[in-house]
């Protein structure tokens, strides 16, 4: 599935606007995935961006922890993004985020939906189940978030199936599980995330404030209901755009399998007037 808007229409008939040797680069902060917390996980997509951003300087705490100590919240994440757009001095900062990262930026335009120039939300983990009645996994979240109850091993097997269409092959279901340990998930990281996320006090319904474009992607691999929980998440924002890429999934994401057309959405919907800061 191509590129759409939030009208269903195909979003490259918009002006790919200045080419990224013209235009000048955008302040962005990157915010990577709560599996490794690695600023690498970007570089694939960096280089095809080239000269079209300037990322800002910017640690999430899953970063700056190897395990989240108990009293973590999405909030404290909140918080230290407005920190990092504060002593930058712009008005509104483009943010992309991967996965849990993507979550955090979700919750930073909830609270602040005027300091957003816009949103990139590859693979997002964030609010899902508050997206779709059908997103009932409690027993998977036991399995993931209680280390009384289950082995990081076993953990990690459940995180992967509940994220994969049931209809995929058990070798495909195998290499994304292996892909998920050659990315290091880091399972207690992973519990205390969702964690967070179950605890943050989300109104989605704020999210009709951001007057910014904001860009979805994800993989056609993942679990159906995930997908519609995404294109939901989607029709909150006023101005959106979602890009389906055939074969990938949230452990195999198109930043990092197909970066130069992510680099292409992404210089697309920048390409867009910036809405002004209150």
């Amino acid at each position: 599935m191509g590129l759409e808007d939030s009208a269903g229409h195909d979003a490259r008939a918009v002006s790919a606007g200045p080419t990224t040797s013209e235009a000048p680069p955008r302040p962005t902060i990157l915010l990577p995935p709560v599996l490794d917390g690695s600023p690498e996980e970007f570089d694939p997509l960096l280089r095809a961006l080239k000269e079209s951003v300037a990322p800002l300087s910017h640690e999430t705490e899953f970063a700056a922890w190897n395990e989240l100590p108990v009293c973590y919240g999405i909030g404290s994440e909140v918080v230290r993004i407005k920190r990092t757009v504060d002593w930058a001095g712009v008005p509104a900062v483009d943010l992309l985020g991967v996965g849990g990262g993507a979550a955090i930026a979700v919750a930073f335009a909830m609270r602040y939906p005027k300091r957003v120039g816009s949103l990139g939300l590859i693979e997002s983990l964030g609010f899902l189940r508050a997206l779709t009645a059908e997103l009932d996994v409690a027993e998977e979240d036991a399995a993931v978030v209680d280390p009384a109850r289950w082995s990081d091993e076993t953990a990690l097997e459940v995180l992967v199936r509940r994220t994969v269409d049931p209809s995929l092959s058990s070798e495909v279901y195998r290499r994304l599980l292996a892909l998920t340990r050659e990315h290091r998930l880091a399972v207690p990281k992973a519990r205390a995330f969702l964690r967070a996320l179950e605890e943050y006090p989300a109104d989605l319904h704020l999210l009709r404030q951001v007057t910014a474009p904001v860009y979805l992607a994800w993989g056609s691999l993942s679990n159906p209901v995930w997908v519609r929980a995404h294109r939901a998440l989607a029709e909150r924002f006023p101005r959106s755009r979602t890009h389906e890429f055939p074969g990938r999934h949230t452990f195999d994401p198109p930043h990092r399998s197909e970066p130069e057309r992510v680099a292409e959405d992404l210089i697309s919907m920048w390409s867009e007037p910036r809405p002004k800061a209150a």
